[in-house]
Protein backbone atom coordinates (compact mmCIF):
# COMPACT_ATOMS: atom_id res chain seq x y z
CA UNK A 1 0.00 0.00 0.00
CA UNK A 2 2.54 2.17 1.14
CA UNK A 3 4.35 1.80 -2.65
CA UNK A 4 1.10 2.13 -4.33
CA UNK A 5 0.53 5.35 -2.09
CA UNK A 6 4.02 6.54 -3.44
CA UNK A 7 3.92 5.98 -7.28
CA UNK A 8 0.39 7.66 -7.37
CA UNK A 9 1.67 10.80 -5.52
CA UNK A 10 5.13 10.70 -7.79
CA UNK A 11 3.44 12.38 -10.60
CA UNK A 12 2.43 15.01 -8.11
CA UNK A 13 5.40 16.31 -6.34
CA UNK A 14 7.85 18.76 -7.79
CA UNK A 15 10.89 17.12 -7.10
CA UNK A 16 9.85 14.11 -8.96
CA UNK A 17 9.29 16.10 -12.06
CA UNK A 18 12.56 18.21 -11.33
CA UNK A 19 14.41 14.92 -11.18
CA UNK A 20 13.18 12.94 -14.17
CA UNK A 21 13.21 16.80 -16.30
CA UNK A 22 9.85 16.95 -16.63
CA UNK A 23 10.03 20.59 -16.62
CA UNK A 24 7.17 21.47 -19.33
CA UNK A 25 4.85 19.69 -16.85
CA UNK A 26 5.22 22.04 -13.54
CA UNK A 27 2.46 23.26 -12.82
CA UNK A 28 4.00 26.77 -11.10
CA UNK A 29 0.95 27.90 -9.19
CA UNK A 30 0.43 24.90 -7.39
CA UNK A 31 4.28 24.22 -6.33
CA UNK A 32 3.97 24.63 -2.45
CA UNK A 33 5.55 27.72 -0.95
CA UNK A 34 8.96 26.71 0.32
CA UNK A 35 9.46 24.56 -2.41
CA UNK A 36 9.25 27.34 -4.94
CA UNK A 37 11.52 29.64 -2.32
CA UNK A 38 14.17 27.00 -2.65
CA UNK A 39 13.93 25.94 -6.25
CA UNK A 40 13.60 29.59 -8.48
CA UNK A 41 16.76 29.18 -9.28
CA UNK A 42 16.21 25.64 -11.46
CA UNK A 43 13.23 26.84 -12.46
CA UNK A 44 15.02 29.97 -14.09
CA UNK A 45 17.94 27.51 -15.76
CA UNK A 46 15.68 24.47 -17.22
CA UNK A 47 12.32 26.10 -18.11
CA UNK A 48 12.94 29.77 -18.47
CA UNK A 49 10.84 31.19 -20.88
CA UNK A 50 7.77 29.13 -18.95
CA UNK A 51 8.83 30.87 -15.54
CA UNK A 52 9.01 34.07 -17.14
CA UNK A 53 5.29 33.70 -18.23
CA UNK A 54 4.37 32.69 -15.01
CA UNK A 55 6.21 35.38 -13.56
CA UNK A 56 4.51 37.86 -15.83
CA UNK A 57 1.01 36.57 -15.15
CA UNK A 58 1.75 36.99 -11.52
CA UNK A 59 2.37 40.91 -11.66
CA UNK A 60 -0.79 41.01 -14.49
CA UNK A 61 -2.90 39.06 -11.78
CA UNK A 62 -3.63 36.36 -14.57
CA UNK A 63 -1.94 33.77 -12.64
CA UNK A 64 -1.68 32.90 -8.23
CA UNK A 65 0.72 32.17 -5.90
CA UNK A 66 1.10 29.36 -3.67
CA UNK A 67 0.94 30.57 -0.01
CA UNK A 68 -0.06 27.46 1.74
CA UNK A 69 2.12 27.61 5.07
CA UNK A 70 4.26 30.33 4.08
CA UNK A 71 5.80 32.90 6.47
CA UNK A 72 7.49 36.09 6.44
CA UNK A 73 10.93 34.69 6.14
CA UNK A 74 9.95 31.90 3.89
CA UNK A 75 9.61 35.19 1.42
CA UNK A 76 13.54 36.14 3.02
CA UNK A 77 14.63 33.53 1.55
CA UNK A 78 13.08 33.34 -1.74
CA UNK A 79 14.60 36.81 -2.20
CA UNK A 80 17.93 36.09 -0.99
CA UNK A 81 18.31 32.39 -2.72
CA UNK A 82 15.73 32.82 -5.62
CA UNK A 83 13.72 35.63 -7.72
CA UNK A 84 12.76 39.24 -6.29
CA UNK A 85 9.58 39.03 -8.38
CA UNK A 86 8.23 35.86 -6.50
CA UNK A 87 9.17 37.05 -3.49
CA UNK A 88 7.42 40.27 -3.79
CA UNK A 89 4.31 38.22 -5.01
CA UNK A 90 4.89 35.76 -2.00
CA UNK A 91 4.62 38.62 0.26
CA UNK A 92 1.63 40.58 -1.61
CA UNK A 93 -0.44 37.17 -0.45
CA UNK A 94 -0.18 36.45 3.13
CA UNK A 95 -2.62 36.87 5.43
CA UNK A 96 -2.83 40.14 7.05
CA UNK A 97 -3.13 39.45 10.85
CA UNK A 98 -2.71 43.67 11.68
CA UNK A 99 -5.72 44.28 9.86
CA UNK A 100 -9.11 45.04 12.30
CA UNK A 101 -6.82 44.04 15.44
CA UNK A 102 -6.69 46.37 18.63
CA UNK A 103 -3.40 46.09 19.63
CA UNK A 104 -0.79 48.44 18.06
CA UNK A 105 2.40 46.61 16.93
CA UNK A 106 6.04 48.19 16.08
CA UNK A 107 9.17 45.68 15.42
CA UNK A 108 12.40 46.39 16.94
CA UNK A 109 14.83 44.04 14.53
CA UNK A 110 17.96 42.45 15.38
CA UNK A 111 20.03 41.86 12.01
CA UNK A 112 23.26 42.02 13.89
CA UNK A 113 25.53 39.19 13.42
CA UNK A 114 24.33 37.19 16.08
CA UNK A 115 21.19 36.80 14.41
CA UNK A 116 23.04 34.64 11.79
CA UNK A 117 22.17 31.04 14.40
CA UNK A 118 19.58 28.79 13.00
CA UNK A 119 16.80 27.95 14.51
CA UNK A 120 15.10 25.33 12.10
CA UNK A 121 17.19 23.87 8.92
CA UNK A 122 18.46 26.37 6.69
CA UNK A 123 16.34 29.24 8.26
CA UNK A 124 17.83 31.62 10.53
CA UNK A 125 17.16 33.98 13.27
CA UNK A 126 17.81 36.97 10.95
CA UNK A 127 15.42 35.72 8.51
CA UNK A 128 12.55 35.51 11.12
CA UNK A 129 13.63 38.76 12.49
CA UNK A 130 13.81 40.84 8.75
CA UNK A 131 10.16 38.94 8.19
CA UNK A 132 8.39 39.93 11.30
CA UNK A 133 9.99 43.81 10.56
CA UNK A 134 8.43 43.65 7.18
CA UNK A 135 5.21 41.93 7.70
CA UNK A 136 4.41 43.71 10.71
CA UNK A 137 5.00 46.75 9.44
CA UNK A 138 3.95 46.59 5.67
CA UNK A 139 0.62 45.31 6.62
CA UNK A 140 -0.56 47.69 9.02
CA UNK A 141 -3.30 50.21 6.84
CA UNK A 142 -1.48 52.99 4.71
CA UNK A 143 -2.32 56.05 6.71
CA UNK A 144 -0.98 54.61 10.03
CA UNK A 145 2.00 57.29 10.64
CA UNK A 146 3.87 53.64 11.36
CA UNK A 147 3.52 52.25 7.97
CA UNK A 148 6.36 50.75 6.57
CA UNK A 149 8.63 51.93 9.69
CA UNK A 150 10.14 49.25 12.33
CA UNK A 151 13.51 50.37 14.98
CA UNK A 152 16.50 49.08 13.92
CA UNK A 153 18.57 47.11 16.36
CA UNK A 154 20.93 49.97 18.12
CA UNK A 155 22.01 51.79 21.10
CA UNK A 156 20.73 54.87 19.57
CA UNK A 157 17.11 54.26 18.39
CA UNK A 158 16.03 55.41 14.92
CA UNK A 159 13.21 54.46 12.13
CA UNK A 160 13.95 52.22 9.41
CA UNK A 161 11.65 53.58 6.76
CA UNK A 162 11.17 51.70 3.35
CA UNK A 163 8.41 53.36 1.83
CA UNK A 164 8.52 53.62 -1.97
CA UNK A 165 10.11 50.10 -1.53
CA UNK A 166 8.95 46.77 -2.50
CA UNK A 167 9.33 43.63 0.10
CA UNK A 168 12.25 42.67 -2.04
CA UNK A 169 14.51 45.79 -2.09
CA UNK A 170 13.85 46.43 1.08
CA UNK A 171 15.49 43.19 2.29
CA UNK A 172 18.49 43.72 0.23
CA UNK A 173 18.73 47.49 1.28
CA UNK A 174 21.94 47.64 3.50
CA UNK A 175 20.00 51.04 4.46
CA UNK A 176 17.40 49.30 5.55
CA UNK A 177 19.25 46.31 7.47
CA UNK A 178 22.44 47.61 8.10
CA UNK A 179 23.44 45.05 10.86
CA UNK A 180 23.92 47.74 13.66
CA UNK A 181 24.89 46.36 16.53
CA UNK A 182 24.96 48.10 20.18
CA UNK A 183 22.28 47.29 23.08
CA UNK A 184 18.49 48.27 22.19
CA UNK A 185 18.07 50.84 24.07
CA UNK A 186 14.22 50.27 25.73
CA UNK A 187 13.45 53.95 26.37
CA UNK A 188 14.98 55.74 23.45
CA UNK A 189 12.92 53.35 21.26
CA UNK A 190 9.81 54.65 23.24
CA UNK A 191 10.81 58.11 22.94
CA UNK A 192 11.41 57.87 19.44
CA UNK A 193 7.99 56.60 19.10
CA UNK A 194 6.35 59.24 21.40
CA UNK A 195 7.63 62.42 19.63
CA UNK A 196 6.86 60.48 16.62
CA UNK A 197 3.02 60.50 17.81
CA UNK A 198 3.99 64.17 18.69
CA UNK A 199 4.67 65.22 15.35
CA UNK A 200 2.25 63.39 13.45
CA UNK A 201 -0.47 65.03 16.27
CA UNK A 202 -1.92 61.67 17.14
CA UNK A 203 -4.61 60.91 19.57
CA UNK A 204 -4.28 58.84 22.87
CA UNK A 205 -6.85 56.51 20.66
CA UNK A 206 -4.20 56.02 18.17
CA UNK A 207 -1.52 55.42 20.46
Amino acid sequence: FRKFLAKMRKNHIVEHKMSQKMWSEINYKNIPSVAMARYTKAFQKNDAERFEKYKEALKSGKETINADALFPHDCVRTTLNGDNGIANAQFDVLPNYMEGVDERIIVISDTSGSMGIPVSGSITAYHVSVGLALYCSGKIPKDNPFYKKFIGFCSEGSFKDWNGMTFSQAVKSRKIFDGAVGSTRIDKALNLILDTAKYFNLTNDQI
